[in-house]
C-alpha cells in the first residue's frame, strides 16, 4: 500500500469524516494526492460525500483494524489456531503433520481460526475437514497456550492455540492411535503436544500458559 493511501486511512480512522483539505494537510502535490484518494474510493475503502467530504466505509474500517497505525506495512501478528485432542480412557488419537515446523510429527488435530468464527466452531470445522469427523459429543475447553517456536535462535512462528478435547468411542478415520501409557516412549511427537498434554492432563480446569520451544 502506498504511504499516501495509508496516511489517508490513518487520518480517517480517528474521525467521522474529513474534508479534502484536511486530508491533504501535508501539502502533497494535488494531482498525486487526488490519484491515491480516488484509488481508495475505487477500492471501496472510503466514500466521497457532498462537497469533498470523505468517510471510511465498512470495508475501510475492517481494513484499518488489521493495519498498524503509522506504517504502510501491517506488522506480523501471532496466528490463532485450535488444537483438538481426541481421546478415550486408554488412548489418544493424533494426526501426522504434513507442514513445517512439525512435518512428519504427530500432533492434535489443528488449524487456523477463520475470521468471524469462534474457536469452538473452528475446532469442529477442522475435525470435519481433516478427518471427515462430525463431533457428536461435547467439546471441552482445556486451555489457551501461547506458543513461540524458535529455530537457530530466531523466531520461526508464534501462535495462540485454543485447546479443546473430546472423548470418542471409536478410532476416527485419519488418526493414529497411541496408548497413553506409551506416550513417554514415542519419539515422533510434536514438542508442543508433549508439553500441552502433560499440562492439561494434570489440571481439569482450563489452563493458560506460554510455551517456548526450540527446534532444529
Amino acid at each position: 500500500m502506498h504511504y499516501i493511501q495509508k496516511r489517508i486511512l490513518d487520518d480517517l480512522r480517528t474521525s467521522d469524516s474529513m474534508k479534502y483539505v484536511e486530508l491533504n494537510a501535508y501539502k502533497v502535490e494535488s494531482g498525486h494526492f487526488r490519484y491515491h484518494l480516488q484509488q481508495l474510493v475505487k477500492d471501496g475503502y472510503i466514500n466521497s460525500t457532498s462537497r469533498g467530504v470523505y468517510t471510511l466505509t465498512d470495508d475501510g474500517k475492517s481494513l484499518v483494524d488489521k493495519l498498524s497505525r503509522g506504517t504502510t506495512i501491517a506488522k506480523s501478528t501471532p496466528k490463532v489456531i485450535t488444537y483438538t485432542l481426541l481421546e478415550d480412557n486408554e488412548n489418544v488419537y493424533l494426526q501426522k503433520k504434513d507442514k513445517d515446523p512439525y512435518r512428519n510429527l504427530l500432533n492434535m488435530i489443528g488449524g487456523k481460526v477463520h475470521e468471524a468464527e469462534t474457536t469452538l466452531e473452528a475446532s469442529k470445522r477442522e475435525l470435519e475437514e481433516k478427518l471427515g469427523y462430525q463431533i457428536a459429543t461435547h467439546l471441552k475447553h482445556r486451555g489457551v497456550f501461547e506458543i513461540l517456536i524458535e529455530q537457530n535462535d530466531e523466531l520461526f512462528t508464534h501462535v495462540i492455540a485454543f485447546v479443546y478435547s473430546s472423548v470418542v468411542t471409536e478410532k476416527p478415520n485419519g488418526t493414529i492411535q497411541i496408548k497413553k501409557n506409551d506416550l513417554s516412549h514415542k519419539q515422533d511427537l510434536a514438542p508442543d503436544f508433549t508439553k500441552i498434554y502433560e499440562r492439561i492432563s494434570n489440571d481439569m480446569s482450563p489452563v493458560f500458559e506460554t510455551l517456548r520451544i526450540s527446534i532444529s
